[in-house]
């Protein structure tokens, strides 16, 4: 899910959750 990664990365608020 390298996706759901880098959606992370420039939008965190959207997927509060802790990615380490």
């Amino acid at each position: 899910r390298a996706r759901e990664i880098y959606f992370k990365e420039w939008d965190p608020q959207r997927h509060s959750a802790p990615d380490s």
